[in-house]
């Protein structure tokens, strides 16, 4: 995500033009992106949905969080994987959640920048098992629904 698109997302959501979306959720959002700049920018949207998040740079971070979260008892909700993720691409870290987690247990949202989006890669990250997935050009509204739909 670039700067103007974040910039532009926290517009919308600090000017309320988000729609009618309840705040309140149960459990954690584990983000996994290496751009820190759009890691903090989809964090900040997430928070104001009062979405407790937990965020890593890579997928071994992530993979090991989520092993560590069973151990300490903490409940991830959601993993939000970023379009740009270090070590290991989106699509090897949802697959090595799906080694561990079924779609049920552990939805995965997979987000993709719009520049970057193609119908194979959609297709890609759904067959090794995203359950959703979205563009960076939605709303920040209509990607939270998306991950209240996953929750529930």
């Amino acid at each position: 995500m670039r700067a103007k698109d974040t910039n532009r997302l926290t517009q919308m959501y600090s000017s309320g033009s988000v729609g009618s979306i309840k705040r309140e959720h149960d459990g954690k959002i584990l983000l996994v992106s290496s751009n820190e700049h759009s890691r903090e920018g989809i964090a900040s949207i997430l928070r104001f949905y009062r979405f407790e998040v937990i965020q890593t740079g890579n997928g071994f971070q992530s993979l090991n969080l989520l092993e560590n979260s069973l151990e300490a008892d903490v409940r991830i909700s959601l993993v939000l994987v970023g379009p740009d993720t270090l070590l290991m691409s989106p699509e090897e870290v949802i697959a090595l959640i799906r080694t561990k987690y079924k779609k049920e247990e552990l939805p995965v949202l997979r987000l993709f920048n719009p520049d970057d989006f193609n119908d194979e890669d959609a297709d890609r990250a759904l067959s090794v098992g995203a359950n959703t997935i979205v563009t960076a050009l939605l709303p920040p509204g209509k990607i939270v629904e998306r991950i209240q739909e996953l929750i529930k």
